[in-house]
């Protein structure tokens, strides 16, 4: 008994770890993109770049503003990163909570108590959830303060829950794969294989904007969603 209740708390912050160093990385970075893009000079060299078409497929369509911004800047080149690293996270979580845990044993373990036959999967969506929870409240509350020139505290949560958004999205289609697959290898590498699939149709759409925001990698809430830029909007207009 001692062993089963050790051995989710080390994974649990072995996760929540990682976590950490990725929210705190992405709170780095805003700060850092003030000396990069802190004029306005640099600022439209950079939009301008980011509208080449290499740019656009890698990274998606600058939008036009009136008044573009560093947390803008930010948001356009980290963005599709942020929802790589969020998938990543929640497909090996499901993977070793659900195909890796029958595999050590766990699952058979489990279910030699009363316990339901969904409980498993139902115990990883509930990790799911608290993972890219806690991810993106991360993002909101680190980036939000990270002092990035343009940014909120409401675009940093909106630019969290569209990443948290994207985890729980692929971590859900890990558990779907993982009721089709015997083991952790054939999970991982499909669960790995549609986020590759899903991100030639997020470059595809970017480049003759084939009108399939929806089978986009971060489903289209990026783009429509559009992060940093309805607050200076309303200054613009006020």
């Amino acid at each position: 008994m001692a062993v089963v209740t050790l051995e989710p708390s080390q994974g649990l912050a072995e996760t929540y770890i990682m976590v950490g160093h990725v929210t705190g990385l992405f709170a780095y970075t805003g700060p850092y993109m003030n000396t990069l893009y802190g004029t306005k000079a640099e600022l439209t060299s950079m939009a301008e770049t980011l509208n080449t078409p290499s740019m656009v497929a890698l990274l998606g369509k600058m939008p036009h503003v009136q008044t573009l911004t560093t947390a803008m800047v930010f948001a356009a080149e980290m963005n599709l990163f942020m929802s790589i690293i969020a998938a990543i996270m929640s497909v090996l979580i499901v993977v070793k909570n659900t195909r890796g845990a029958e595999e050590d044993g766990v699952v058979e373990l489990l279910r030699s108590r009363p316990v339901g036959r969904g409980s498993v999967n139902l115990a990883a969506i509930g990790e799911l959830v608290l993972l890219n929870g806690v991810y993106a409240l991360g993002i909101g509350l680190l980036v939000g303060n990270s002092g990035i020139y343009g940014g909120s505290l409401k675009g940093a949560f909106l630019l969290g829950l569209v990443q948290g958004a994207v985890g729980l999205l692929f971590g859900l289609l890990a558990i779907f794969l993982a009721q089709i697959f015997e083991n952790t290898r054939t999970v991982s590498a499909a669960s790995f294989g549609a986020i590759g699939v899903f991100y030639v149709l997020t470059m595809m759409n970017n480049v003759s904007d084939l009108g399939l925001d929806w089978l986009s990698l971060s489903a289209g809430w990026d783009r429509h969603s559009r992060i940093f830029m309805m607050i200076t909007f309303r200054w613009s207009t006020s």
